[in-house]
């Protein structure tokens, strides 16, 4: 993939060559990226990956804005710097908020984006849908009821994007009574949506029966659980009850379970970096469920590997 991302802007930088006679755009960004490539694998100099990725992505972007017969250097050295912090930064430490940062920087060098370049006009919600990508990203790092909004991220940024073309392009060609609806479109949309994600969840203290429940109650308890609460906890343990006093064998009795017991899955957009983060996370919660699960085991006079 680093690779395949070197060799686009390497083309245009023959291309350039090839029509310019001037090599040194290309002779400087191959320069970089071959030390780039050295420091990659050498973990004490990893430090300079960014000011490397920095470097490529100044020499790249100045050539092709002067190929467009276009300039702007809060343009280029923003961008670069958020493409440096968002992509080079693997390996170094709060690696997490750098690349947030380097998605901050990315969005704000929209607003200095060159007229004449292709899709200017849409600069501001380009902005805002990078600023949703930055928040986004921000928020599950902070605290992990946030997490949700990384699942969230792609219908968010196409609500931001769909708004602003609406109001660049189709509402300033709509009479005054659609450009009204229209409005109002927008804004029930993004409510029904929002709302629709809203979760409202009443704690339940349970009740604790010390009466014996016959087969017949178990089984009907630990259905009406799983069917109508959506709690398995019931049927697994009726499940692993009569399955262990019948004589079945541990690997019988969890293929009968695999499918009750729904594994932790990674949200499907989030950056390799929020992986690693909700994956560090969820498995020092499990590591203290473990525990406590040991702890009642214990208590209750069994015991766990003993």
């Amino acid at each position: 993939m680093r690779l395949f991302a070197a060799l686009l802007p390497a083309a245009f930088l023959g291309f350039y060559y090839y029509t310019t006679q001037d090599y040194i755009p290309l002779a400087a960004f191959l320069s970089m990226y071959a030390g780039y490539e050295a420091v990659s694998r050498v973990e004490r100099l990893s430090v300079l990956k960014p000011l490397l990725s920095f470097g490529m992505s100044v020499v790249f972007l100045r050539t092709a804005l002067s190929y467009l017969d276009s300039q702007s250097d809060a343009f280029v050295y923003l961008l670069s710097a958020g493409i440096a912090l968002a992509f080079s930064t693997s390996g170094l430490r709060y690696r997490h908020y750098l690349a947030v940062a380097g998605t901050a920087v990315i969005a704000a060098s929209m607003l200095f984006m060159p007229a004449n370049l292709p899709f200017s006009q849409y600069r501001l919600p380009i902005f805002a849908a990078l600023a949703v990508l930055a928040v986004t990203s921000l928020l599950p790092i902070l605290s992990e009821r946030f997490e949700f909004l990384i699942s969230e991220r792609v219908p968010l940024i196409l609500i931001v994007l769909v708004a602003g073309i609406y109001y660049l392009t189709l509402r300033p060609t709509l009479m005054p009574g659609l450009q009204s609806l229209g409005d109002w479109v927008i804004v029930a949309a993004t409510l029904i949506y929002l709302v629709g994600k809203l979760r409202f969840e009443v704690e339940e203290v349970p009740i604790e029966r010390s009466e014996r429940l016959d087969f017949e109650s178990m089984a009907e308890r630990a259905e009406k659980e799983y069917v109508e609460n959506g709690n398995p906890v019931p049927l697994i343990a009726f499940v692993t009850y009569n399955l262990a006093k019948a004589g079945v064998d541990v690997r019988s009795i969890e293929s009968v379970l695999e499918n009750l017991v729904e594994r932790e899955t990674i949200p499907k957009y989030a950056f390799g970096f929020e992986r690693e983060m909700i994956s560090r996370r969820r498995r020092k919660r499990r590591a203290e469920k473990f525990h406590g699960l040991r702890r009642k085991l214990e208590m209750i006079g069994g015991g766990y590997g003993d």
